[in-house]
């Protein structure tokens, strides 16, 4: 279908009204401490009704909404949060965190130390799962508590946790915004991947540096802690490991994201079960005239972001028809970008700015990449592997270092939860302390700036350019 230009009231700003209606209802329920998938969807729905009233011919504006939604690329991250649910689902309740908090109780670390540990298990769990925060609220319940009584500083145990989610979001071959910023570019992920690796570990390693020295805490309970250790870790889990290794390593080989995953859920579900960690009747079963199971609620748990992402993706959409694109094309790319290392740089800016704005990477990287990014790269000649791995890098920080930015305002959430559960000795991590010990994202922002400038990786996808 041929796209419309659309006419505002108050020229091509009115596409920004849903946007506005989303991120102030967004900023406010987030302020509140409730930022639910269900209410970001609200206001996300009434963003687009309300824009009706600022569109000059209503019909087309309606239209254009039905065509925003069925951008093959908008529908990416739909699928992939719903088998990252189906595939996760098996990983948690199997107890694969707790496995992984057994394995670092072991070496018998402290303070910064272990903060460093807690950063490399997050991010062994959320490259495994593929999602952030699905790694963040499972592990500020596990690894924070049981951190924070043995000596780690809160903040940034907290910062620590969060930063490993960051690190499976930005490299996990089955992350919504590796696949989406391999799509929009036409880049194969399993190239995208291994290009990355190298920004990811030296950005990981200084992050750990930064851990070790500033995670040390007070020690509260020696006897509490090992309690806790009791309660949560266990080795017999631990194996649950090797299905997340084998779905990334088909999607590095090149197999389909569809295919690695279903090979990786039906190695976890096996081996759960062969363990005794599962039960058949677990994963799925029939009460009160409804499926129910493990595989049911980890499926139906991202319907509010599918259904987010949904009613977001328009608004993208109408950017471009508005004509507001279009402006911003020809004022940055006709006059201001007139460099290779200009554009590299306008690029994290550019991504950055959009991803603050809509408070959802995958689709600010629908607004800003088909658009304005991908534009941007082929005056410049750039290869698809390198505008991913710069879109990718630049959402993965501003998405974990605002306030109320989703991962920040769970921190501060769960956070709570658990110091009601151990009060004295937990205390909870507020959004605004978080945003300062996220370390990993904090130096993504140099990593990144540092490759744009010094054209640190220039040369990545070029042979496999399309």
């Amino acid at each position: 279908m041929e796209k419309k230009q659309l006419e505002f009231w108050i020229g091509p700003m009115g596409s920004l009204v849903p946007f506005a209606v989303f991120l102030i209802g967004t900023i406010y329920i987030c302020i509140k401490g409730a930022p639910t998938e269900t209410g970001m969807a609200l206001f996300a729905l009434m963003g687009l009704m309300i824009g009706a009233f600022f569109a000059k011919n209503r019909w087309d504006y309606s239209e254009e909404i039905f065509v925003g939604m069925a951008d093959p690329i908008a529908v990416v991250p739909v699928l992939c949060w719903l088998i990252a649910g189906f595939f996760g689902a098996i990983l948690k309740s199997s107890g694969l965190v707790n496995g992984l908090v057994w394995a670092a109780s072991q070496v018998h670390l402290t303070g910064g130390a272990f903060c460093v540990v807690s950063f490399i298990v997050c991010a062994i769990y959320a490259s495994a799962t593929g999602t952030s925060m699905g790694t963040i609220i499972p592990c500020m319940a596990v690894i924070y508590p049981a951190g924070v009584i043995i000596g780690a500083n809160p903040a940034v145990l907290a910062g620590a946790i969060v930063s490993g989610g960051c690190f499976g979001d930005n490299l996990a071959p089955i992350s919504d915004t590796t696949i989406t910023s391999a799509k929009i570019n036409n880049a194969a992920i399993g190239d995208v991947v291994r290009s990355r690796l190298k920004y990811a570990l030296v950005t990981a390693a200084i992050a750990c540096v930064l851990f070790l020295i500033f995670g040390g805490g007070e020690m509260q309970s020696q006897a509490e802690s090992a309690r806790i250790m009791a309660e949560f870790a266990t080795p017999k889990t631990l194996p649950m490991i090797l299905p997340a290794v084998l779905v990334i390593f088909l999607a590095m080989r090149g197999h389909h994201l569809v295919e690695s995953i279903a090979w990786g859920s039906l190695f976890a579900i096996v081996e759960a079960l062969a363990l005794g960690l599962l039960k058949f009747s677990d994963l799925l079963f029939v009460a009160d005239g409804a499926p129910q199971g493990i595989l049911v609620n980890g499926v139906s748990g991202m319907f509010g972001l599918c259904i987010l992402a949904v009613l977001l993706a328009p608004m993208a959409h109408l950017f471009d028809c508005s004509g507001l694109l279009a402006q911003l094309r020809e004022k940055l790319i006709e006059r201001l970008i007139t460099t290779r290392k200009k554009a590299e740089v306008s690029i994290l800016l550019i991504m950055g700015l959009f991803d603050a704005m809509i408070n959802f990477s995958t689709v600010a990287m629908l607004a800003a990449g088909p658009t304005l990014i991908k534009e941007i790269g082929k005056k410049f000649d750039i290869s698809g592997v390198r505008l991913a791995n710069l879109m990718d890098c630049s959402a993965c920080t501003v998405s974990y270092l605002l306030p109320y930015m989703v991962p920040l305002v769970a921190v501060m959430t769960v956070s709570g939860e658990v110091a009601a559960q151990y009060p004295g000795l937990v205390p909870q991590v507020t959004a605004n302390q978080a945003m300062f010990t996220a370390f990993y994202p904090i130096v993504m922002i140099a990593t990144v700036l540092f490759a744009a400038l010094t054209g640190w990786g220039s040369k990545d996808g070029e042979k496999t350019k399309s």
